[in-house]
């Protein structure tokens, strides 16, 4: 009789395990860069169920690439999510180098060392954490910020849950997509 009490509540006990659910939140994240420019614009906006919830650019100090600059607005784009309690993430970047350099291990890139280490740390931060390749087409809106803030006299950076006036029209027609 026990044995078969056992076995009853081994049946109840499932033998597949489930992938976890993916992500709710996705954050698009761009930056803008010209050499010519003392300035360069990181822009990042956050969605939810395809609706933009949270749009933030800024402006910072001319980096060295426009690679540095990718990673430095996903480094501010990560820390930022994380201050404001967004523990569950999925990222896209128009980034293709970028995004290849962060999801393998076994590619060098010493010029970027600094910034690709402190992507890996705040990763680790994240409950649950991923990051994707988007053409630039999709990923409009993050683009339309930081072409935004670099171009504009922005001293202050931009943090609102409505669209930018400079990125409404984009911003309309990606709603329509």
């Amino acid at each position: 009789m026990e044995d078969m009490v056992m076995n009853e509540a081994l049946e109840d006990v499932p033998t597949e395990t489930q992938a976890p659910e993916p992500p709710q939140w996705i954050c698009q994240v761009d930056a803008s860069w010209i050499s010519s420019r003392e300035t360069t614009g990181l822009g990042f906006v956050i969605i939810d169920a395809g609706a933009a919830a949270l749009f933030e650019a800024k402006r910072v100090n001319m980096t060295e690439s426009p690679l540095h600059a990718e990673a430095e607005g996903l480094i501010w784009a990560m820390q930022e999510s994380l201050n404001r309690g967004y523990m569950s993430l999925h990222f896209e970047s128009d980034c293709q180098q970028l995004v290849n350099l962060i999801q393998r291990d076994d590619e060098e890139w010493p010029a970027l060392a600094p910034e690709l280490d402190e992507i890996k740390a705040l990763c680790t931060s994240f409950d649950t954490f991923s990051i994707a390749y988007v053409s630039r087409s999709l990923n409009i809106r993050a683009d339309g910020l930081a072409k935004g803030v670099r171009s504009r006299d922005l001293r202050v950076p931009y943090l609102q849950s409505c669209t930018p006036w400079w990125l409404a029209p984009v911003a309309n027609q990606m709603e329509a997509v």
